[in-house]
C-alpha cells in the first residue's frame, strides 16, 4: 500500500468533505493535469522536496506544489508544464511572459530540453519520493512504492520550433504531453485569446505535428488552442488527447480574450509573486 494511503498517516477530511468522499480520494490514483512548478525550479532553484507556503492569496501561478504538501493532499501524480520562452516574441504574447523572456537567457528547444533536465535532476535528488515518469507503468509503479510521479507537458509548440526532430529529441528526454499553442501563435497553430485568429486552424506543420505525436504516443493537449484549431486537431487525431486546463462550454459558454485590462491584471499578479 502507498505510504500516502496508510491509515495512520491519513489526513482528516477538510470541513464540508464527507468521509465517503475522503475514502474515495484515498482509494483513487489522483492526478493533476497542470502544474507550473518547473518554471520556478528552473528560475529560482525552487526545491520540490521542501515544504513551501503560498506567497500571495491563492497563488494562481507560483508555489503550486511541493512533495510534503502533495502527500498531505494525497496527490499521487502531476503533469508538470514546461513554460518556454519563444525565440521571437509576437505582439499577442501577454506581458508577464514577455518579461520572463527578457529576464531569462534561454528559449526555444534549448530551454525545453534544459527544463526536462531540471525535473530529471530533482528526481535523482529526491529519489526516495519523486519519480520522473515516462509511462503509465511508471506512474503505477511509483504509486505502489509510495512515491510521487511527475509527467511533463510542453506548453506550446514554439518550444520545438517547427521541427519534428526536436519533438523526437524531447521525447527521448522524457516529454510525454505537448500543448499545441500557449499564448502566442506558432508554427503549428493559433491561441484562443486573440480574436484576429478566429477562423485560422492548424497549419500544415500543425497537422504533421499531430501525426508525429500520435506515432510517438505523446499526448496532445488542446488547452489554449482556438476553436478552429481544435476542430482541425479532432479531424486528424487517431489517439486520445487532453484539454488539461480550460472551461467546459456546456457549463460556461465564454471565450477568454486577452485585452489591455486582463494583461494589466496578469502583470500585477506576476509582480506580486
Amino acid at each position: 500500500m502507498s505510504r500516502t494511503r496508510e491509515a495512520s498517516g491519513a489526513p482528516r477530511a477538510p470541513r464540508g468533505v464527507s468521509d465517503e468522499a475522503m475514502a474515495l480520494h484515498r482509494e483513487s490514483l489522483v492526478l493533476d493535469l497542470h502544474i507550473d512548478t518547473l518554471l520556478w525550479a528552473r528560475m529560482l532553484g525552487y526545491d520540490m522536496g521542501k515544504r513551501h507556503r503560498n506567497r500571495v492569496p491563492s497563488s494562481p501561478f507560483a508555489w503550486h506544489l511541493d512533495l510534503p504538501r502533495a502527500a498531505d493532499g494525497i496527490l499521487d501524480c502531476a503533469v508538470m508544464g514546461l513554460v518556454i520562452n519563444p525565440r521571437e516574441l509576437n505582439p499577442e504574447l501577454m506581458l508577464p511572459l514577455k518579461l520572463l523572456a527578457w529576464v531569462e537567457r534561454r528559449s526555444g528547444v534549448d530551454q525545453t530540453l534544459a527544463t526536462l533536465d531540471v525535473l530529471e535532476s530533482a528526481s535523482k535528488r529526491h529519489s526516495d519520493r519523486l519519480v520522473f515518469a515516462r509511462s503509465g507503468s511508471d506512474v503505477r509503479r511509483a504509486h505502489a512504492e509510495g512515491k510521487f510521479a511527475a509527467l511533463t507537458c510542453l506548453e506550446g509548440a514554439h518550444g520545438i520550433e517547427g521541427s519534428l526532430d526536436h519533438v523526437r529529441s524531447a521525447h527521448a528526454r522524457g516529454l510525454r504531453m505537448l500543448g499545441i499553442v500557449h499564448f502566442q501563435a506558432n508554427e503549428a497553430g493559433y491561441p484562443m485569446t486573440v480574436k484576429q485568429f478566429d477562423g485560422r486552424g492548424l497549419t500544415p506543420f500543425g497537422r504533421e505535428l499531430i501525426a508525429e505525436l500520435d506515432r510517438l504516443r505523446i499526448v496532445a493537449d488542446l488547452a489554449h488552442l482556438n476553436e478552429r484549431g481544435v476542430e482541425d486537431a479532432l479531424g486528424v487525431m487517431t489517439r486520445p488527447f487532453v484539454v488539461s486546463h480550460t472551461a467546459c462550454r456546456a457549463l460556461y459558454d465564454r471565450t477568454v480574450r486577452l485585452g489591455p485590462a486582463s494583461i494589466r491584471a496578469a502583470a500585477v499578479v506576476w509582480l506580486k509573486v
